[in-house]
């Protein structure tokens, strides 16, 4: 049986929020069924959708399947995905504030 993993799980409370794989080559390289299937099964148990690939500069969104299991998935660039993180810890510091 072959193991496979996701790199990174990211938690809200209790809820998970996103699943994150990390390739730096995936455009039409064998790494993309590794990096992809993986995502698709444990958002599939895990009752995730937000699928993210973090790559070094492609962008995009794609819809994959592995037997009967569809997701979409988002490649960004690790540079913005950083940046929407960021974004979203200055929004809820302000909610947490009381800022708008």
């Amino acid at each position: 049986m072959e193991q496979e993993e996701v790199d990174f799980v990211v938690k809200q409370g209790y809820r998970i929020s996103e699943l994150i794989q990390v390739c730096a080559d995936v455009p039409g390289s064998p790494a993309r069924q590794t990096e992809i299937r993986p995502l698709i099964k444990a958002g599939n148990e895990l009752n995730c959708k937000n699928l993210i690939v973090l790559t070094e500069n492609e962008e995009r969104a794609d819809t994959a399947e592995w037997f009967g299991i569809q997701g979409t998935i988002r490649f960004l660039p690790l540079g913005k995905w950083f940046s929407l993180c960021r974004k979203k810890t200055m929004m809820n510091q302000r909610r947490v504030h009381g800022k708008k």
